[in-house]
This record gives C-alpha cells, sequence and structure tokens, in this order.
C-alpha cells in the first residue's frame, strides 16, 4: 500500500529526531535502505533529491519508536500520543489563512487537528469558512501559537502518559475553542474524506452546545 501523505510535519520531525538515540537511528536506517544524512544529529540532509520521501521516512522512524515505548491512544482517549482514522473537513479561514485546519466527527464528539498550513504536502484544497464570532481572529491566533510552540525544541519529547483530561489549550476558554470547532464543521459545506493521523493530543472541550471537542497536533495525516 503506497501512503499517500497530505501533510507532514517537518519542523516537529526534525526538532524530535535528536531525541532519539543515534544508534536506532542508524538502525532504521540501514534496514530502510536510506541514507543516513537525514538522521544526523544535526539534521543534515546530505544526498536526498525527494524530500517528501526522505520527511516520510523521518515521521515513519518517529510513528514506530513512540508506538514501541508508550501507550498509543485515540480520540476517544488522552493519551500523550493517539493515532485514529477520521472523515474531515479541510478548511481555511481567513483571519489565518497560514493555519492548517482539519475538522471531522467521530465517536460522538467533534476533533480539530491543526498546524501549519506550510507543511502540507498533498495536492488537497481547503475550503474557506466563515463563522461569527467576535473572538474568532483571536482565537486563531492563539490556536496558531498552541500548535506551533507545543514543539518546542527545548521540551522533553517522550514523557508519560497523562491519564485523564489534559489541561486547556493556554489563553483559550474551553467553551471559546470548542464552539469554534463544532462551528467551523457544521458551518462549511465542505465534503468529507478518510484520512488517518500520528498525533499529539493537547485537550479536551465542551462548547456551549454541549458537545465534546478535542484538539491534536499531528505529526503526520495520511488520506485513504
Amino acid at each position: 500500500m503506497i501512503d499517500y501523505y497530505i501533510y507532514i510535519s517537518k519542523s516537529k520531525a526534525d526538532m524530535m529526531l535528536p531525541q532519539v538515540p543515534l544508534n536506532l537511528k542508524a538502525k532504521y536506517a540501514a534496514e530502510a535502505g536510506v541514507h543516513l544524512g537525514i538522521f544526523e544529529v544535526k539534521l543534515k540532509t546530505e544526498v536526498t533529491n525527494e524530500p517528501v520521501e526522505a520527511d516520510a521516512h523521518k515521521v515513519k522512524f518517529l510513528t514506530d519508536y513512540i508506538s514501541s515505548s508508550q501507550q498509543i491512544g485515540n480520540l476517544q482517549s488522552s493519551k500523550e500520543w493517539i493515532r485514529d482514522r477520521l472523515h474531515v473537513k479541510h478548511l481555511t479561514v481567513q483571519e489565518n489563512p497560514d493555519l492548517f485546519l482539519l475538522v471531522g466527527e467521530k465517536y460522538g464528539m467533534y476533533h480539530l487537528l491543526g498546524g501549519s498550513s506550510h507543511h502540507v504536502v498533498g495536492n488537497i484544497r481547503p475550503t474557506n469558512v466563515t463563522i461569527g464570532y467576535s473572538y474568532f481572529p483571536y482565537l486563531a491566533d492563539a490556536l496558531t501559537k498552541t500548535f506551533s510552540a507545543e514543539y518546542n525544541p527545548a521540551a522533553a519529547l517522550f514523557e508519560p502518559p497523562t491519564e485523564g483530561e489534559r489541561a486547556l489549550i493556554p489563553g483559550i476558554r474551553d467553551h471559546e475553542w470548542a464552539d469554534a470547532v463544532y462551528a467551523l464543521y457544521n458551518e462549511s459545506a465542505s465534503p468529507t474524506f478518510q484520512i488517518e493521523f500520528f498525533g499529539r493530543f493537547l485537550a479536551f472541550g465542551q462548547s456551549l452546545h454541549r458537545v465534546r471537542c478535542t484538539a491534536t497536533s499531528p505529526l503526520w495525516v495520511r488520506q485513504f
């Protein structure tokens, strides 16, 4: 099966790889037939004619490594790392066109996957959507900062899994971002498509509509 990635966070992968022992990176590179340069501690790509392919190898390695050392959850759980499939809408907002947004519905909840549009690698076009919340420009900016700051290179990557609900996204009220997720999904006529993703779970929230929502920062997203 060919993996059709639509989103690979190269910056997140590059921040995380130095935290993995060099001997494990070298072992994977040898087994996968990948030039060791893409796994050097300084992350210098010495021979890479296909940047997307190189990035795909990085995130596959990281996914395997994290999965072997931690219990991986799904969108129903609040494990540190989650993997799941979801039917989503790919959206963009005029308040911040650099914000990558996928919203979907599963398990009786609404889900937001977010990151930077600069990491989109697939040929997919988002649908522009507008929601009438006065605080949304602030919210969009706060979400952008949250998704980028969540992968601070100085932060430890492999933390113990956290049971129960994690803290809410800093600077955003519970119902505000949850209401936005609910509105983004329901006020957009964009068609849905199925994806699989692997990412770091950020928060649960509950909207004023009494609907539960989640927010996740994906390392990669691929389309089925």
